[in-house]
């Protein structure tokens, strides 16, 4: 049976923020996409990078880079940079493909992307998938609804620490956002397509403690934990990626012959037969 390839890999989202925050500067190496993917090629192979810019929702741009990968391993153009300042939030949704089905695994892991602050600091961020991360497949298999989780969360007045979530919808329809914390408080925030959130997180989280918040929602979506001032969103010191929510049974059925299994084991154990 011949192994199955693709003709394009999963595209990466990357969210773009205001440029009072700073400007948005993204790098990607073809090459380190395709040999992540374990691309086999035994001639040259044409490759498209197709990239879309949305402002508050709106296409602001968008733009497609021709490669070539040729036999050698190396491709042509390789590295590819754009900067983004846009005057409100934006996202930056990005897909490569190639010209014949030859790339062995659709889904690269994500590249990295720096949000250059006007102090002269960077600060980085961690694209997204769009779609068909296996982790969040297995998840809302076990739990039937899309989960993301946070444990370190913290907002202090006194000392100046604000933190939000920033929450990204990069698909065509509209989705709700639902946060909570362990008291089971709850803020539900509409996002609209192809548009980008930044919710505090102060009514949820208890001044000085650090705190857990639970995101789940109408859909799947991508989002991060933003760290920045207290009285102001955007000036920004630390951007990190939600956690997954790994759910693992704490039990499983057992039959006849498994508890007779297990009763035999036990008593082994008691009796240092069998370790």
């Amino acid at each position: 049976m011949s192994r199955k390839r693709y003709l394009e890999i999963v595209p990466q989202v990357v969210p773009l923020l205001p440029r009072e925050a700073g400007e948005t500067h993204v790098g990607i190496s073809l090459s380190g996409i395709l040999s992540d993917v374990s691309f086999s090629a035994d001639r040259p192979v044409q490759v498209r990078l197709r990239l879309q810019q949305y402002e508050s929702g709106i296409p602001a741009g968008s733009e497609t880079v021709e490669a070539v990968w040729r036999e050698d391993g190396k491709v042509e153009p390789d590295f590819i940079e754009r900067r983004f300042a846009p005057k409100g939030f934006g996202l930056l949704s990005y897909a490569l493909s190639v010209d014949r089905a030859c790339i062995d695994r659709p889904r690269a892991e994500v590249g990295y992307a720096l949000l250059m602050r006007p102090n002269g600091s960077a600060i980085t961020i961690n694209p997204a998938h769009k779609y068909a991360e296996t982790l969040t497949i297995d998840q809302i298999r076990e739990t039937r609804t899309f989960c993301r989780v946070h444990t370190a969360h913290l907002v202090d007045s006194a000392r100046g620490i604000g933190n939000s979530a920033l929450l990204a919808n990069p698909y065509a329809g509209p989705l709700v956002a639902r946060l909570s914390n362990k008291q089971g408080k709850v803020i539900s925030r509409k996002i609209d397509p192809y548009s980008i959130e930044l919710v505090s997180l102060e009514p949820l989280i208890a001044a000085g403690e650090w705190g857990t918040v639970m995101y789940s929602g109408s859909h799947r979506y991508p989002g991060w934990d933003v760290r920045h001032r207290f009285e102001n969103q955007l000036a920004i010191n630390n951007i990190d990626h939600l956690e997954y929510y790994r759910v693992v049974p704490l039990h499983r059925k057992v039959g006849v012959r498994g508890r007779i299994r297990n009763q035999v084991r036990h008593w082994l154990r008691r009796s240092e037969i069998w370790f």
